[in-house]
């Protein structure tokens, strides 16, 4: 059984993405190993972020063919280490993005960690998106979100896409924010 969905005409979802974070901390060599190891078990789908360091610029130098979702917005060096999700800097991590992943196919373009209020989905922004999806820029747009709430936000402005980020099992010193089950 295949498990895939279509997310655009010509391109369905993996059942498996690799997680592209550690990459920029890791050797090039090391995490072009990782991404071939990857590929070979039939992973075909590479999450990363303009935050992660130098992780788009290593996925874009790896001799493997994976494709590519990609995120904006949260605080790196790009956008001054702060969040930004206006306009400008949607288009201007796009390109910067693009250039670092050097021809890899860009699936996915998501909103990194998006408020839900206000929601920077504005309609500037969402028609943004659209059209440079329509130039062909990349396959769909999304979030990557951390509740139900967020996702409906996303959804509702017309994500094609979401990845929802489960909280972390040990929450920080003083924080009351409830965790799953252990599995047991």
């Amino acid at each position: 059984m295949d498990s895939r969905r279509e997310l655009y005409p010509g391109f369905s979802l993996p059942p498996l993405s690799l997680g592209g974070a550690p990459l920029g901390g890791l050797a090039p060599s090391e995490a072009h190993a990782i991404l071939r190891v990857a590929a070979e078990a039939g992973i075909g789908l590479v999450d990363t972020s303009s935050a992660y360091g130098q992780s788009e610029a290593i996925i874009g130098e790896s001799p493997v063919e994976l494709s590519v979702a990609t995120k904006f917005g949260n605080p790196c060096g790009l956008n001054c280490h702060k969040h930004d999700y206006s306009v400008g800097h949607c288009a201007q991590a796009l390109y910067a993005s693009l250039e670092a992943l050097n021809g890899k196919h860009l699936a996915c373009l998501q909103l990194h960690s998006p408020p839900e209020h206000p929601s920077p989905l504005v309609p500037a922004l969402v028609d943004l998106l659209h059209s440079l999806r329509a130039a062909g820029k990349f396959g769909a747009w999304g979030a990557s979100v951390h509740t139900v709430n967020g996702g409906m936000v996303a959804l509702s402005a017309g994500a094609q896409m979401l990845q929802v980020c489960r909280p972390p099992r040990h929450p920080p010193a003083g924080s009351s924010t409830p965790q799953p089950p252990r599995p047991g």
